[in-house]
């Protein structure tokens, strides 16, 4: 299986969680990067489920979909 990496420029700038300003980095790079899915074990993004139609999955949960494809 090969790599892939993408470079994504951030352009939008959301702020979602106000407990954590960090972790809206990783929101906007998601939703910049049109990602489908967000694998984190972050208390305050695991509660969101999904954020502009981005699921926000743990990794067992990614595995399971993974594992159905």
């Amino acid at each position: 299986m090969g790599r892939r990496t993408t470079i994504v420029a951030v352009k939008s700038k959301f702020r979602i969680v106000g407990e954590d300003p960090k972790d809206d980095a990783v929101l906007n790079t998601a939703y910049s990067g049109k990602a489908a899915y967000m694998v984190s074990g972050d208390k305050h993004l695991i509660p969101l489920r999904e954020f502009k139609r981005i699921k926000i999955v743990t990794i067992t949960e990614m595995l399971d979909v993974l594992g159905k494809m």
